[in-house]
């Protein structure tokens, strides 16, 4: 069974990534930035998959929360972001400039400031998932009792597909936001297409992985 959800993943990202390989929309460092972005949340979904099937769960649910803040970084740097903080994030790399980057807003801060900006749909996905998953997993990447307990008493298989579903459903959201920023998005309508063709890939609605 779980295998067989790698396995059906692994093809839907397969769909999705081609729209990191278009050229962008336009030359713009915000849409670099955000690119680039969508590029870590994919990344962070394969690495979630990949540490899944070696069945090292403790490390593979920790991945959900990177794919999300990436996700959401994402989104606030297309919407929100101030010119300064892009010029800071793209213009070279240095300890002082990573010092200046550990500025940024953190994760309420960003869904906080999405409110208005984003679309409605984004933003209340977002800030569901933070709803449903962030204290679980903050104890997962943290080493707290979710971590502990289901280390020593071991992971139910329906937890690990769940945590599979809901990386993909971020991965669509990635997809659409890169779909956003590029020069040759999807055809309309052809992400909710992909809904529907994957979604024993994809977790019912309101539906919590943890």
């Amino acid at each position: 069974m779980l295998d067989d959800l790698l396995s059906r993943s692994a093809v839907l990202e397969s769909r999705l990534l081609p729209v990191l390989e278009h050229p962008p929309l336009y030359p713009s460092d915000r849409i670099t930035a955000v690119r680039g972005m969508v590029g870590i949340t994919f990344e962070h979904s394969q690495s979630l998959k990949i540490l899944a099937a070696a069945r090292n769960c403790t490390s593979s649910i920790g991945m959900l929360r990177l794919q999300y803040e990436a996700l959401t970084r994402g989104f606030w740097l297309l919407y929100v972001a101030p010119d300064s903080t892009i010029e800071k994030l793209m213009n070279g790399f240095s300890r002082e400039q990573a010092g200046e980057s550990e500025k940024m807003a953190m994760l309420a801060k960003m869904l906080e400031a999405l409110e208005g900006r984003a679309p409605e749909p984004v933003l209340i996905s977002l800030q569901g998932f933070q709803a449903n998953h962030w204290k679980p997993l903050n104890s997962f990447v943290h080493g707290g009792i979710h971590a502990l307990h289901r280390h020593r008493k071991g992971y139910p298989v329906d937890l690990v597909l769940n945590i599979i579903r809901a990386s993909n459903a971020l991965s669509l959201m990635a997809a659409n936001l890169a779909n956003l920023v590029t020069s040759e998005p999807f055809p309309p309508g052809a992400l909710l297409e992909l809904q529907f063709e994957f979604a024993t890939c994809l977790p019912p609605l309101g539906q919590s992985a943890i």
